[in-house]
């Protein structure tokens, strides 16, 4: 541990299990970075996410619900707390208990132990939601003004041919052949140029489409000829495309990507599509609705003149906000008191308890006084 004596402050991913711990053991302060939007940092300092009108993680429900969105909205609450029980706490527990860290803190009570949590995420798109004073909502990251393209980058995209975009992230590579299949077919069919990015050989695609393993994709997305981005809707490529102005066709496969789509559909920037049942004339309907019709257009240059407005960048506010939290020595004084609450205590159960005792009281005096009442009304 002698390392982290030479450090001033811990600043890592959510996505990383024993973060809260290695920021226990080294005793500094610690500011948790969000891969993605709300959802994605469940539980982390208790943050408030009402479930009447928040969608919990992969439900893919809107925030206006309706009985049986709200019904479902449980449900997944039900499962991801059942998960995240059991492959998220019995870990840190454990991990915790060996290496002696704080073996009296259980796993919950470290979620709560960051100084500061920053979420990057716009309210352009986010549901409006409770924001804590140690969550601080920066904007998105990885949006900047585009960079200049390599030159046989710029040479597909410029033309007279509009260009579409096409990524499904780093993390699905591949589909199975009948998707491939499909997609290539919708691609061959599009009057427009189409750049791909993905890093397997494919065949029988047109002249028009270019496929590429990696892609500068917030540069491509600012090029003014690249008109429609068909995405699996993840978090960083929805806020590019967001940035940039350019409508998306979302198609999400999993995760925080149905909830994704929610927040394009709401800001009515593009539309959606069903991977499981997917067609090439899906796809193709798809472009053609997202681009003949002008309100995606005006609407995606509205939210993206309002992203573009900040005069401070998303990393300037995040550098901020860590450069804040070592120069007050962890903040602690933007810390909630449920933090030092039992359940019990923070749902008011035992003031509860006290309401219904009272009550059954009351209740049980005002009985005998009407019984001794009308008792002496009947002797008299």
């Amino acid at each position: 541990m002698a390392y982290y004596k030479t450090i001033d402050i811990l600043v890592t991913d959510r996505g990383y299990l024993c973060n809260n711990l290695v920021a226990m053991a080294a005793n500094k302060p610690h500011v948790v970075i969000s891969p993605g939007s709300f959802n994605l940092h469940r539980g982390l300092l208790g943050n408030p996410s009402p479930l009447s009108y928040i969608p919990q993680l992969g439900s893919g429900l809107p925030s206006a619900m309706n009985f049986k969105h709200r019904l479902l909205n449980c449900l997944f609450y039900v499962i991801w707390s059942s998960t995240h029980s059991i492959y998220f706490r019995s870990t840190v527990d454990k991990v915790n208990r060996h290496y002696k860290i704080n073996p009296s803190m259980s796993a919950e009570e470290t979620e709560y132990t960051p100084s500061l949590l920053l979420i990057p995420a716009d309210f352009i798109l986010e549901f409006p939601r409770p924001v804590l004073p140690n969550v601080k909502v920066i904007g998105p990251i990885t949006t900047q003004r585009a960079k200049p393209l390599p030159n046989d980058l710029e040479t597909f995209l410029t033309g007279n041919t509009k260009v579409i975009y096409v990524s499904f992230g780093s993390i699905i590579e591949s589909f199975s052949q009948e998707k491939m299949d499909i997609l290539v077919n919708a691609f061959n069919q599009l009057p427009y140029k189409i750049l791909w990015r993905n890093k397997f050989n494919i065949k029988n695609l047109g002249k028009h489409v270019k496929v590429l393993p990696w892609l500068p994709q917030n540069d491509i997305l600012g090029h003014s000829n690249v008109v429609a981005f068909l995405s699996h809707c993840g978090h960083n490529g929805m806020y590019e495309a967001a940035f940039h102005g350019v409508p998306i066709l979302g198609m999400p496969i999993q995760f925080d990507q149905f909830g994704n789509l929610q927040l394009i559909l709401r800001a009515d920037i593009g539309l959606g599509l069903n991977f499981n049942n997917l067609t090439s004339n899906d796809i193709i309907n798809g472009i053609q609705n997202l681009l003949t019709n002008e309100r995606y257009r005006k609407n995606a240059e509205y939210v993206s003149a309002i992203l573009q407005s900040n005069p401070r960048t998303s990393r300037e506010i995040a550098a901020d906000w860590i450069e804040y939290v070592i120069a007050n020595k962890g903040a602690e004084y933007l810390r909630i008191q449920a933090y030092n609450q039992s359940f019990v205590e923070y749902y008011l159960l035992d003031v509860l308890l006290v309401f219904v005792i009272v009550m059954t009281v009351l209740v049980y005096v005002f009985r005998a006084v009407i019984r001794f009442i009308y008792h002496r009304c009947c002797k008299v």
